[in-house]
């Protein structure tokens, strides 16, 4: 089966309530910021990167994990994906979050039409570029305090300006 490698932040189930539908073709409103111009943008092609949710670990990392890994005929890369992950609970979302919109009656939802939409909403949080560099930021700064290196100025100049959470999870490794 082929990997999918269009990772979208905003999924397209949730952007088809904002869209318009011609055919089979959903099309939102979209703005540039770097060029500072409006366009129709098909869902399929907006809100997403290639690979965001996407790892490749190197062979001195899988090193580290298992050398099980390597043994058994592992290539010296193995790439890591949580896409399939969450396009299987957003199947789990949609159909509450339309209930949502459809129904407009708070009642109508069960606990479990509720549970998936908060962790809808919790999700959101997590899956953006920003939130994935912040977490490597996290990733890195462990590694380091792991095996006690120092951190190189690019980190420490991360580690300045990055928010709260990355500064006290590097503040607990070092107590």
């Amino acid at each position: 089966m082929k990997r999918a490698v269009r990772h979208h932040y905003l999924p397209q189930f949730y952007l088809k309530n904002f869209a318009n539908q011609k055919k089979n073709v959903y099309q939102i409103h979209a703005y540039d910021l770097k060029l500072a111009k409006g366009f129709a943008a098909n869902i399929k092609d907006v809100a997403l990167e290639i690979d965001l949710y996407t790892a490749t670990l190197d062979e001195d990392c899988l090193r580290e994990i298992s050398l099980d890994l390597l043994k058994q005929g592992m290539a010296n890369k193995l790439i890591v994906t949580c896409e399939d992950g969450l396009s299987e609970m957003e199947s789990k979302f949609a159909p509450a979050l339309n209930k949502v919109i459809e129904v407009v009656n708070p009642l109508a939802l069960s606990v479990n039409d509720y549970t998936y939409i908060a962790t809808f909403w919790a999700n959101m949080i997590l899956r953006n570029p920003s939130a994935k560099e912040t977490i490597e930021n996290i990733l890195e700064l462990t590694r380091k305090a792991v095996k006690g290196e120092k951190l190189t100025s690019k980190l420490k100049k991360q580690l300045n300006h990055s928010g709260n959470l990355v500064k006290m999870t590097w503040l607990q490794l070092m107590d």
